[in-house]
């Protein structure tokens, strides 16, 4: 469903050392975001990948770091979850390579991704 050359879904950028991968899914199913970001996840380089979408009325957040983003440059996404969610109404965590939660109905997927961004930058990603 995602696999194919290069990366088909999301919006990709560089943060410092890090690829950053972002994706508004709108309303969508529950596994199809785990599977996306499972995928991220899996991958070999130095990956941070945050979805959004609305699952049964809820907006929806999953979030992952690979495993060499993890390691190697200290990413934490359940705590770095955990300090971006409260600010857009909502709640979560997770482990350093997986996280989810939720936030407000109303919140700019863009305005979130460009939050983890700028925490990612002070980290010195």
């Amino acid at each position: 469903m995602f696999s194919g050359g290069g990366q088909s879904v999301g919006d990709e950028q560089t943060v410092g050392e890090l690829t950053l991968i972002t994706h508004d899914f709108g309303s969508t199913d529950r596994d199809i975001m785990a599977g996306w970001i499972d995928k991220q996840k899996e991958r070999s380089d130095n990956v941070v990948a945050i979805a959004l979408g609305e699952v049964n009325g809820k907006k929806t957040y999953m979030a992952s770091a690979s495993s060499k983003a993890a390691k190697e440059y200290k990413v934490h996404i359940g705590k770095l979850s955990k300090e971006i969610l409260p600010k857009f109404g909502g709640r979560g965590g997770g482990k350093p390579t997986f996280a989810q939660g939720s936030v407000a109905l109303g919140t700019i997927a863009v305005d979130l991704f460009e939050s983890v961004k700028k925490i990612l930058e002070e980290q010195g990603a």
